[in-house]
């Protein structure tokens, strides 16, 4: 897995979202007093799964959270993260990245800040 999270780590980066974030793109957490607007990657699951042939593949959720004080850059922050993660492909060495796809997400609003949860179902196996 950790051929996939580097890989990733570098898609990530050079994806619109990234700037359109300012680069502020973190994984687990961000920093305390970080600036709007900003969104971190967890990871929070995965599981091993191997065919009768035993070639091995990796089943990963990876939740998309975006902070940002105004409603219209938090739908115009998801729109672009929909179309710079979902059903997108990159290279991962040793594995063929089979599924990238948003599976559910939900907007939060609290306190004048605005919270879009996005969830994604990743699916990557031995070339």
């Amino acid at each position: 897995m950790k051929a996939f999270f580097t890989a990733f780590r570098t898609y990530s980066v050079s994806t619109q979202f990234y700037t359109d974030v300012g680069g502020q793109l973190y994984t687990d957490e961000a920093p305390q007093n970080t600036d709007y607007p900003y969104a971190v990657w967890t990871f929070p699951y995965g599981f091993p799964e191997y065919d009768l042939v035993a070639k091995k593949s990796e089943g990963v959720t990876a939740q998309l959270d975006i902070y940002a004080d105004n409603t219209s850059e938090i739908l115009s922050l998801f729109d672009e993260a929909d179309n710079s993660f979902n059903n997108c492909s990159f290279t991962v060495a040793g594995y063929s990245l089979t599924r990238f796809r948003r599976v559910s997400q939900r907007l939060i609003k609290e306190d004048g800040i605005s919270r879009y949860i996005i969830e994604f179902s990743i699916e990557i196996g031995e070339e």
